[in-house]
């Protein structure tokens, strides 16, 4: 069952629900990504039922919006590395908040 947890930059105010990393649930397998034309952190699709689809293949089509921001549906992202996290507003480090998640999901 995937997981969301709530982020803060140390920096600035921005906040943002995401997995912070690779996560799947039973349908769904999504990867945290910087949309670099809104500027938000997302957790964009990358898969289905456990598999990863790279982002060229025949199979990314089974699902609508892979490898998309679900805000502008724009492609222009990046991978938001669970180990760095910089704030996309500010480049400032984002910090997950103590305690579980904020939410189960699929």
């Amino acid at each position: 069952m995937g997981s969301t947890y709530l982020f803060r930059c140390t920096k600035c105010d921005y906040k943002v629900e995401s997995s912070g990393e690779l996560d799947w649930g039973m349908l769904a397998v999504v990867r945290p990504f910087i949309c670099k034309d809104c500027t938000e952190v997302v957790d964009v699709t990358i898969g289905e039922c456990g598999q990863v689809f790279e982002k060229n293949t025949k199979e990314k089509l089974r699902v609508d919006g892979m490898y998309k921001c679900p805000i502008c549906k724009g492609e222009n992202i990046t991978v938001w590395h669970p180990r760095y996290r910089k704030c996309p507003k500010c480049g400032g480090w984002m910090k997950r908040d103590k305690g579980g998640p904020i939410m189960l999901w699929d």
